[in-house]
């Protein structure tokens, strides 16, 4: 859907909305220089620019040569693998979605993260496909519903060593099992899985009081994370201050950790 609308032009910039929507200005909210049409957004604006750099993609000179994604793949399929190619794909679509990130969210972007995350992602894909065996946690079989009146998060981190990089998902429940909410975060300087854990904890005691929900059971597979959030001690961890930003949350919402 992403690669449709950039190839018809849909993708919702300024300079996109401006033409339907009279009161939106169509200056790049990054910049505050350029209109942010398709291609400003996604390969011309500084940050962009510094993500395409590190991506060592040769694609500098079709850049300048063009002014819309169609004839910019016009040009790169004579020049770059297929691999190439979805590799180009999946960073503009995450240069897309940080973008969005810093606007409507005011989340800092790194930039140095981007290539290394969308490696991995494409990796993943490629061996869910393949069918290969992922090294991850067992995850059990059955969901348990939370008692009434309560929602239930479940929650799973990962950590790439090698590469710095943190992720997280959740997906949230009611006690029918109907799905509320699911989300996914990236944590471009993870400093260990514990943090990465914990991190993905407090964002969904964010949730929780955003949503105004009363009663929440968060369960995870990170026994260490949950026993420091629940000691009474202040937490001497390296993810301390995350704990005791979990901690400071609980007046909010009336929180049972299990693993």
């Amino acid at each position: 859907m992403f690669a449709w609308r950039c190839y018809k032009d849909t993708l919702p910039t300024n300079k996109c909305l401006a033409i339907r929507i009279p009161h939106i200005h169509p200056i790049c909210a990054i910049c505050s220089r350029e209109d942010e049409t398709i291609m400003h957004a996604l390969f011309h604006s500084s940050w962009a620019s510094k993500v395409w750099d590190a991506s060592k993609l040769p694609i500098a000179n079709e850049l300048s040569l063009v002014n819309n994604m169609v004839n910019l793949l016009e040009l790169l399929r004579f020049k770059l693998t297929v691999d190439k190619i979805r590799l180009l794909w999946v960073i503009a679509w995450r240069i897309w979605y940080g973008g969005n990130a810093f606007i409507f969210r005011g989340e800092d972007v790194y930039y140095q993260g981007i290539v290394p995350y969308c490696g991995s992602y494409i990796r993943e894909v490629d061996g869910s496909c393949s069918g290969e065996t992922l090294t991850s946690q067992a995850i059990p079989n059955v969901w348990h519903p939370p008692l009434s009146h309560t929602i239930k998060l479940n929650y799973d981190g990962a950590y790439s060593e090698c590469e710095g990089l943190g992720g997280a998902g959740v997906v949230v429940r009611n006690v029918r099992g109907l799905v509320l909410v699911a989300a996914s975060w990236f944590y471009p300087y993870a400093m260990d899985p514990y943090s990465t854990e914990a991190l993905a904890i407090l964002l969904g005691m964010e949730l929780a009081v955003r949503q105004g929900w009363k009663s929440i059971v968060i369960e995870s597979d990170a026994e260490t994370v949950i026993n420091e959030i629940l000691s009474n001690s202040p937490s001497l961890s390296s993810y301390g201050n995350v704990v005791e930003k979990i901690k400071s949350l609980t007046p909010f919402v009336d929180c049972h950790l299990c693993v």
